[in-house]
């Protein structure tokens, strides 16, 4: 994989960066030889969020993911617009010699954080990023989405975006951050309906409650999944699928829920911090315990919900 860095939105070239020098070394009937910095990936770098050894390694790494994507927002002015399963990975971080930011301003969740970095050096999880930018576009550009424009990956799209893409209204939606962190939590429900726990085969999606967000082949299939997501945030049927390891995380899903209906309604209560206080809160509540008995195959841990430390 390769792609060309940009600056300020300008290819980075030697063009960009001594254009005087380029000139003056040129007889008045030469070209200039102009190099352009690229970036090639040449061996992998991450592995997939679905390796987690614990249902609190997962929750750091979707943590992680709402700090990359504030990071880029706020610092980058950049939108991915492609959050999924897919485009989520991990990596082995170097607790030892590096440190990892501090983004947000509430002193709350800044303490929060800083209990979970003490945690992290104890337990050397891994660290979440994002991939694949194809459909990411700098914030002063409006990313808007047009009818019948493919912008994402079906499954974990926000309401919104579903919406207008299987719609025949010709109407057009802009996108903001908050779209883009609704997607976390369909990352969040995805694993927890369809893994029965780490390092675990994930059941197939045409089986399960997720089967119409699965098999969206055609806009009037992303209609109606619009339709049926749109009920869930009422009705919360993903929830009563989640694998018994996971049955500690839905109290916090169901938050989670409340925050995508208060949105699909107008407010704006999804933001970086309050996604990553839900998050923070199961990363110090959710406890698990000996293994039992569950929905699915095997033998599978359980959880459950011990005194908030935040």
């Amino acid at each position: 994989m390769a792609w060309t860095v940009q600056i300020g939105g300008k290819v980075d070239s030697t063009e960009l960066r001594r254009p005087e020098y380029l000139q003056a070394q040129l007889r008045e009937d030469e070209q200039p030889e102009i190099r352009i910095h690229r970036r090639l990936v040449l061996e992998p770098i991450g592995i997939p969020l679905q390796t987690f050894g614990s249902i609190q390694e997962l929750l750091s790494i979707l943590i992680d993911i709402v700090d990359v994507h504030e990071s880029l927002v706020n610092q980058c002015d950049i939108l991915h617009r492609d959050l999924s399963i897919q485009n989520t990975m991990c990596y082995n971080f170097d607790y030892e010699s590096s440190t990892w930011p501090t983004l947000s301003e509430n002193t709350d969740i800044c303490t929060c954080l800083a209990e979970r970095g003490e945690v992290l050096k104890k337990c050397k999880y891994h660290q979440g990023f994002l991939i694949d930018f194809n459909y990411a576009k700098f914030m002063d550009e409006t990313p808007t989405i047009s009818e019948g424009e493919r912008m994402g990956t079906i499954p974990f799209m926000a309401l919104d975006i579903l919406h207008v893409f299987g719609s025949e209204t010709g109407a057009n939606v802009t996108h903001p951050p908050k779209h883009d962190l609704e997607s976390i939590i369909y990352i969040l429900l995805w694993i927890c309906v369809l893994y029965s726990g780490p390092n675990s085969n994930p059941l197939a999606a045409h089986t399960m409650c997720l089967k119409p967000w699965a098999e969206c082949k055609s806009l009037p299939q992303v209609e109606a999944l619009w339709s049926t997501k749109t009920g869930e945030l009422m009705t919360h049927v993903p929830l009563q699928h989640f694998s018994s390891y996971f049955g500690g995380l839905r109290p916090f899903t169901q938050r989670l829920y409340a925050a995508i209906l208060n949105n699909h309604q107008g407010a704006i209560t999804l933001t970086h911090d309050s996604l990553r206080e839900i998050l923070l809160d199961a990363f110090f509540q959710v406890e698990e315990l000996s293994a039992v008995p569950a929905k699915h195959k095997g033998e599978l841990l359980a959880s459950t919900v011990k005194q908030a430390y935040c």
